[in-house]
C-alpha cells in the first residue's frame, strides 16, 4: 500500500537552551502537540529522532494510545550531554537532574518497538543499558533529501476518511538533512 507522511509541528519561540525552566516548559508543550498530533493523525508507524526527551515520552505515549509502532531514531545519546552541562551550570544538584534525564532516556528506548542508531559509536553505551546491539541497526543518515519520495497531499484533515487502505508514517525531527562527507 501506498506510505503516508504526516506533517510538521510549528511552534512560536526560539527554545531557551540555557534558560532551563524555560526550555522544559518548552519541550513540555511541544511534546503536547506532537501527541495531540499523533492521536489525531492515528498513524501505523511513528519515526521519532532528534527529539528532547520528555517530548519523546509524549510522543511514545501518544503512540502506544493509537496501536502505533514506534522506531526511536537515535540521533545523540542526550543525557550524556546534560551530564556534561548540568553538572558544570549546577554541580552536584545537576548530576542528580542528569541521572534522572539518564533513567527517562533508557525506559524510552527499551520501551521502543525498534532503535535505529545513526552511528556505531553508540552500541557500547546501548549494551551497558542492556539494549543489545544486535538488535539495533546502524543506519548513517547522510542522505539527501532530493532522494526523499514526495506524495501526493491527500490526508486524513485534508479529506476526511480518505485514509483506508493505506500505511501512515509519521517522522519527526530531521531525518536526512546532513549530507555526506
Amino acid at each position: 500500500p501506498p506510505v503516508r507522511l504526516s506533517y510538521a509541528i510549528s511552534v512560536n519561540s526560539t527554545l531557551g537552551r540555557m534558560a532551563y525552566v524555560r526550555r522544559y516548559l518548552q519541550v513540555v508543550g511541544y511534546g503536547g502537540l506532537r501527541a495531540e498530533g499523533i492521536r489525531g493523525f492515528k498513524p501505523d508507524l511513528v519515526i521519532s529522532a532528534n527529539t528532547p526527551l520528555e517530548a519523546q515520552a509524549c510522543a511514545l505515549r501518544a503512540a502506544r494510545s493509537v496501536d502505533a509502532g514506534f522506531v526511536f531514531w537515535l540521533q545523540d545519546i542526550q543525557s550524556v550531554g546534560f551530564d556534561l552541562i548540568l553538572r558544570d551550570k549546577l554541580g552536584v544538584a545537576g548530576s542528580l537532574v542528569a541521572h534522572r534525564f539518564g533513567k527517562l532516556e533508557r525506559k524510552l528506548l527499551e520501551q521502543s518497538d525498534r532503535v535505529i542508531a545513526i552511528s556505531e559509536g553508540f552500541l557500547d553505551s546501548l549494551d551497558a543499558w542492556l539494549i543489545g546491539r544486535d538488535t539495533v541497526p546502524v543506519l548513517e543518515n547522510w542522505v539527501s533529501t532530493d532522494e526523499l519520495p514526495v506524495l501526493p497531499q491527500r490526508h486524513g484533515w485534508a479529506a476526511p476518511s480518505g485514509l483506508p487502505g493505506t500505511v501512515c508514517v509519521s517522522v519527526f525531527g530531521s531525518v536526512g538533512l546532513c549530507p555526506p562527507a
